[in-house]
């Protein structure tokens, strides 16, 4: 399913970046009723024929049909779709169509010719995505009833994919299916243990129930879960192994006191230097095992703890907070909750409650639509700096890419940042990376960064302060959610007192820049440090697939590469000097899309050549941000962003 979002995600941000008449577009995409929305849109095709993107209106046409339930006319807007491309650049084609026609337990024939082609194309082309491919073959294949051969295609696409639990979930439905029902128990609990879907929970409970009857459940239910988490719950530090165990006790139910006992020890723990992703789990498993057990105030607490962090796309996060203000009365609460839920895709349970809470559906979607009018006009204002503030300048560091559909709510949501605090108190950073398609703004360095920190993670990613990572976008309507989850993340860092003291003394004149930076260890820090240097242009113009037009930030060079230099310190003290020739930046930035151009990797095969090149630097537009880094650690202990005047000295 995540895939089929994220495939959409992008299509949706490509439709609105490309598409011609675009007012007249997003009126028919505003139709509420799929049905009319697919005749609306079909018309526009028919008034647009030279509209420069033919085959995604037509993916939205089909996507309508399906909506609205229109079997005949969903496979007939396939098959159009599909038509629109070459037989040999059907692959993902065919797999899309398949899996929506599968979700939709519609057209499953048309379904399986679709699935079985694009495992034939992916298999001939020894496909990196064949597991993807596979498993959506699986699902077509299962719909169908046949589930024997099911159970044995999602084995295959399981290879190497053994942890993943979407891949997981679905073999147990295909286990069950076929009459192994024991061997379905455990792999949904293993699922499920695994961070898997809970919309499992109610297919475990049955098949117990089935299995050992009405009598026997809670007990035989309660020996599968015990031995499930066997050896998870040891050791009140062990964060890692315990959150899983505490989550699968609440989803089922089973020894909450125990579960609320380990639970509160997890959140006991957390401190101002506890990643945001940890406390985030932590805290919203707190907030899940009080929900499950009924105590919805606890529940309410625990979730306010994180609200900040939570993303708009998490609507489990949203229904537990709705849920829990509308148990203790607090109707108003309850339904900015839920309509927090409703923003990026429309949920079952919510729109009930909603429905409940407001009166009827029209209500309810007069209020999502204006709901989603409050985050898209979100204007971040200006920070007002109290007495806290003790000199910590924290460094946001953000890997993008200009064709990353979910980029969109990262770029957007870090421009607000950069007009929500100045540069005294928060210096950006972006690097650009070739992810998911080439982006001309990547240089080699961009990418050395990338490795610097792990290259174990996709776009967008922010790094704050070199060790707090928030991953995680949307399109431009998640902006407010975006800043909201960076600014809880710096603010926290505002506080403190920098361990280190930077000063620079620059001279930018010519096509030269000298700086020499002073830094004074305060004597806090030991170990081994760097002295991190980037050349950035504040803005650059280029048309980006996902909408993107003016990036910020953007990181041309590393004057001290992306390891940094080791300092060495005297009496707390140490100095260095960096020198710069724009003039050779701008060389290696051109020889580097050059032999992009003449060479892309081979899974950019179709690339003809960048939209544009902004190779060139805008002299007047430049910046330096200088940060002290622990080379170990990854920990970013004080900053420096420096406008670069041309001509001028500055100290």
């Amino acid at each position: 399913m995540l895939r089929i979002v994220g495939f959409l995600l992008v299509l949706a941000v490509s439709v609105v970046a490309q598409i011609s008449d675009q007012s007249v577009f997003n009126r028919v995409m505003a139709i509420e009723d799929a049905g009319s929305r697919a005749q609306a849109l079909e018309k526009y095709l028919q008034n647009n024929p030279e509209v420069e993107d033919r085959d995604r209106v037509q993916y939205r046409i089909f996507s309508a049909w399906v909506e609205a339930g229109n079997e005949s006319n969903a496979v007939r807007a396939a098959k159009n779709y599909i038509g629109l491309f070459p037989e040999n650049g059907r692959r993902s084609v065919y797999n899309s169509v398949a899996w929506t026609l599968a979700e939709a337990n519609m057209g499953l024939d048309l379904a399986k010719e679709c699935a079985d082609a694009a495992v034939r194309s992916a298999r001939k082309e020894r496909s990196p995505r064949l597991n993807m491919i596979l498993d959506t073959q699986a699902y077509v294949y299962y719909r169908m009833g046949e589930f024997a051969d099911a159970e044995k295609i999602q084995l295959e696409a399981m290879k190497g994919q053994e942890d993943d639990p979407d891949y997981a979930s679905r073999l147990a439905l295909y286990l069950y299916a076929n009459g192994k029902t024991d061997l379905a128990i455990e792999t949904a609990g293993r699922t499920l243990l695994a961070g898997g879907d809970e919309g499992l929970v109610k297919q475990f409970d049955q098949w117990i129930r089935d299995k050992y009857g009405a009598t026997d459940f809670p007990i035989e239910k309660q020996k599968i879960v015990r031995n499930l988490i066997k050896g998870m719950l040891n050791d009140p530090a062990d964060v890692k192994s315990g959150i899983p165990a505490v989550l699968f006790m609440a989803l089922t139910k089973v020894d909450l006191d125990k579960a609320q006992q380990w639970a509160e020890q997890f959140a006991a723990s957390v401190t101002e230097q506890t990643p945001a992703n940890e406390k985030f789990r932590i805290f919203n498993a707190l907030a899940k095992v009080y929900f499950s057990q009924g105590k919805f105030k606890q529940s309410i607490r625990a979730l306010k703890e994180i609200e900040s962090r939570a993303s708009l796309f998490d609507s489990g996060f949203w229904y537990m907070l709705g849920s829990g203000y509308e148990n203790t009365g607090e109707k108003d609460k309850a339904v900015e909750s839920y309509l927090n839920g409703m923003v990026i895709r429309k949920n079952g349970k919510i729109q009930a409650s909603l429905e409940r809470l407001l009166g009827g559906s029209k209500a309810v979607a007069k209020q999502v639509a204006a709901r989603k009018d409050y985050f898209r006009n979100f204007d971040p204002g200006h920070y007002k700096p109290g007495s806290g503030f003790k000199g910590r300048v924290v460094l946001a560091e953000l890997f993008t890419g200009a064709e990353c559909g979910p980029c969109q709510a990262a770029d957007l949501g870090m421009d607000a940042i950069a007009e929500f605090f100045p540069r005294t108190m928060v210096a950006i950073l972006e690097y650009h990376l070739h992810i998911p398609g080439p982006d001309p703004m990547t240089n080699a360095h961009t990418f050395e960064k990338y490795r610097y920190y792990g290259q174990n993670f996709g776009t967008p990613t922010v790094f704050i302060n070199g060790r707090n990572k928030l991953t995680g976008g949307g399109p431009a309507i998640l902006k407010k959610n975006n800043f909201d989850r960076y600014r809880t993340v710096i603010e926290n860092y505002l506080s403190e007192n920098p361990q280190f003291n930077i000063t620079t003394a620059t001279a930018y004149t010519g096509d030269q820049i000298d700086v020499t930076i002073g830094v004074k260890n305060r004597g806090s820090v030991s170990g081994s440090v760097t002295l991190q240097a980037a050349l950035v242009e504040k803005h650059v113009d280029y048309p980006g697939g996902n909408g993107i037009n003016r990036h910020a930030f953007v990181v041309r060079h590393l004057l001290t590469g992306a390891e940094g230099i080791a300092l060495s310190f005297k009496n707390g003290k140490a100095e260095h000097n960096l020198k710069l020739k724009l003039e050779t930046v701008e060389s290696r930035i051109k020889k580097y899309l050059d032999d992009f151009e003449k060479q892309p990797p081979r899974r950019y095969r179709g690339f003809a050549g960048f939209r544009a090149r902004p190779e060139k630097l805008d002299r007047k537009n430049l910046a330096l941000v200088l940060w002290i880094q622990d080379a170990e650690s990854r920990e970013v202990y004080q900053t420096v962003f420096e406008d670069l005047v041309p001509g001028e000295t500055a100290k």
